[in-house]
């Protein structure tokens, strides 16, 4: 008989066990979705442009953007702060680590400092705008750099910017610093000379041009140079074929 109270003892605490286990398993799970929607919720509420002017409390910076082609223009598209001031959404880690950072500088910098002593022009200069401004915001919105009716300037400056991007650490913001904050005294240049050869006055150092061509003697990558320029580019060599040299 001790046997069997002990069997059923044992039977019960399990069930009790069991019941315990799935209850905190429900629990967690409540909870998780309720965390995880709270988060969600709050990640969104501070990706509007209202909760921005919470913290950038001058007013031009509201209105410069309105006026800007990113808001006023003919297509009715509105590009909002967080569109370009942080890495795309697609980028989860790159996006909200940007996110909560620069959300911490912002919100500390309103909590402990006197805006009216904010240097808001310096601000605005492209040496302080480009570290804001990352590249891929742009691409994900500017996907096709060479749309209908672009310009022969913009072809080239474009062309210049696919090739050397990483190479040389360009930025869409050195050449288009008013498309997010419209500035009436801003001039669009255009590139003169040849970049990284000549210099402020377009003026080519042809020291810097190649003598001759690259010499090939075996089937592997070379950097062809094209004498009498300073163009080069890479050509890559793919196995099973054949050529001529």
């Amino acid at each position: 008989m001790k046997e069997a109270g002990n069997f059923d003892g044992k039977n019960k605490l399990k069930k009790k066990f069991h019941q315990r286990k799935g209850f905190y398993l429900l629990s967690g799970l409540i909870m998780g979705i309720i965390i995880f929607a709270a988060l969600y919720q709050t990640s969104v509420y501070f990706s509007t442009n209202e909760s921005c002017m919470i913290c950038h409390v001058h007013p031009h910076a509201e209105e410069t953007w309105k006026l800007s082609v990113h808001v006023n223009n003919k297509s009715g598209v509105m590009t909002n702060c967080v569109d370009c001031h942080l890495p795309p959404i697609e980028n989860t880690w790159d996006h909200y680590k940007a996110k909560i950072a620069l959300g911490l500088k912002d919100v500390w910098g309103y909590l402990t400092k006197d805006s009216a002593d904010f240097d808001w022009e310096s601000k605005s200069e492209l040496e302080y705008a480009i570290k804001y401004i990352p590249n891929e915001s742009c691409e994900k919105c500017h996907q096709n750099l060479f749309p209908e009716d672009v310009t022969d300037d913009a072809i080239t400056a474009h062309l210049y910017y696919e090739e050397n991007a990483k190479k040389l650490d360009l930025q869409c913001i050195s050449c288009h610093l008013d498309a997010g904050h419209y500035n009436p005294n801003y001039i669009h240049g255009k590139m003169t000379g040849i970049p990284g050869i000549s210099d402020d006055k377009g003026v080519v150092d042809t020291s810097l041009f190649y003598k001759e061509a690259t010499e090939v003697a075996v089937f592997a990558d070379y950097i062809e140079q094209i004498p009498g320029t300073a163009v080069s580019f890479k050509m890559i060599a793919i196995p099973g074929g054949t050529f001529n040299m």
